[in-house]
């Protein structure tokens, strides 16, 4: 497990200005130059999902953002290839539940705030939103992500259920994984 105390502190100290921390010996630091990105509202599959995770959001922001780990805490994770910088217009390449890989390129950057990616494999062209909110305790996350592409309409009644029980799962692995951190 990487030492996420001394990675969150640095991180707290810095987190009123506009650039990133990474993880010790994830990358470099990056300056936040980016808008805000929306998932396809008009897209077949849309999910919508949060929970509550009692960390603070630094710790939240170092596992969801430290793309290397991902395999460590993410059972369905099978590989990652991660970006050197977390910046948009970076791109990262991982497999997830038996698909191709995934070609992502991460999109919007807001420390300890939000981050999306969009990327494509199967056919499907991926949005994906992560927001990290204060709450009493530790932080709500909530993440949204779209799903479009020829002929997914059609598909569209199969393909939420997994989409849904994707988010479902990513969701109480990183909890459980920043809530253990944290204790």
């Amino acid at each position: 497990m990487k030492n996420y105390l001394i990675t969150t502190a640095i991180a707290t100290l810095i987190a009123s200005t506009s650039y990133l921390i990474l993880p010790v010996g994830a990358g470099e630091l990056s300056e936040n130059t980016s808008k805000q990105v929306e998932i396809d509202q008009a897209a077949p599959v849309v999910s919508r999902k949060e929970i509550f995770i009692a960390a603070p959001a630094s710790i939240v922001w170092q596992l969801h953002t430290d793309f290397a780990s991902w395999p460590e805490w993410q059972p369905d994770m099978q590989y990652m290839r991660a970006p050197t910088i977390v910046a948009p217009g970076e791109k990262f390449h991982w497999r997830t539940e038996g698909l191709e890989e995934i070609a992502s390129t991460i999109q919007e950057v807001k420390l300890e705030r939000s981050i999306a990616w969009g990327g494509s494999a199967q056919g499907i062209t991926a949005v994906h939103v992560w927001i990290i909110e204060p709450a009493p305790g530790g932080v709500t996350l909530r993440t949204e992500e779209s799903w479009n592409g020829q002929g997914l309409k059609e598909q569209a009644a199969m393909l939420q259920p997994l989409l849904d029980a994707s988010l479902d799962r990513w969701l109480a692995a990183i909890k459980q994984e920043g809530e253990a951190v944290y204790q």
